[in-house]
């Protein structure tokens, strides 16, 4: 065969596999490879938000402990600052696992949505569009759940700074004295973080359930070397 002709069937065939519409034999093990990821991030949110959350009960209750009346102030404060300090990190670690969670989604719902255009026919379009949407919907009562979670926690921190600036500016006293009679209970706020992290756990957790596990695509069979 000359060089020209060569050429020309080359062609040929890249403009047929060009032309080619629709979901390949990979699609399948990639998209659930795909949502497998998405899983694995969505249990790792849920696994530093159920962290986050723990730390910040323990924290309060610890804050509530040192804030009885003849506690020394100066050990109450130091004491309370560091927790502080360790609470807010592992909050900052939360909001970022459910950060990437959410950008890992919107990438992979778009492409998804973009595939659909593939599609020669028009009930398998439709067929793969439901999916995603209920898909998209299980995630999204996941995800909600993880944020609220997330908007739970603050209100827990502010009593904490409170309680740090109370300590402070009693250092120089030989004894803490008592808090006001109307300080504010943090019971209401511990019991509200807590049942907004059992229930995004549980939603993260029906999410995971339903995503396949990752497959690897059968390679194609080589044809016999004569």
């Amino acid at each position: 065969m000359s060089p020209v002709r060569y050429l020309f069937v080359v062609c040929v065939a890249l403009l047929l596999a060009g032309c080619a519409h629709g979901p390949t034999a990979a699609f399948e093990p990639f998209s659930r490879n795909k949502l497998s990821g998405l899983s694995r991030s969505i249990a790792n949110a849920r696994d530093a938000q159920q962290a986050s959350s723990q730390h910040l009960i323990d924290t309060v209750a610890a804050v509530n402990s040192a804030s009885l009346e003849g506690t020394d102030p100066g050990a109450a404060y130091d004491h309370a600052r560091r927790a502080l300090l360790t609470t807010e990190s592992r909050m900052r670690n939360a909001r970022e696992r459910i950060q990437t969670v959410s950008a890992r989604a919107d990438e992979l719902f778009s492409e998804w949505s973009d595939e659909l255009s593939e599609y020669e026919d028009p009930a398998l379009r439709r067929q793969a569009a439901t999916q995603r949407d209920e898909v998209r919907q299980r995630f999204e009562s996941a995800l909600d759940a993880l944020e609220a979670a997330g908007r739970a926690a603050p209100p827990l921190t502010e009593v904490i700074r409170d309680r740090v600036l109370f300590f402070k500016h009693n250092r120089s006293q030989p004894a803490l004295p008592s808090l006001p009679s109307n300080a504010l209970d943090p019971a209401p706020l511990v019991e509200a973080l807590s049942a907004a992290t059992s229930h995004a756990a549980t939603q993260a957790d029906a999410f995971i359930a339903s995503v396949p596990p990752e497959t690897t695509p059968t390679p194609a069979t080589q044809p016999a070397t004569p």
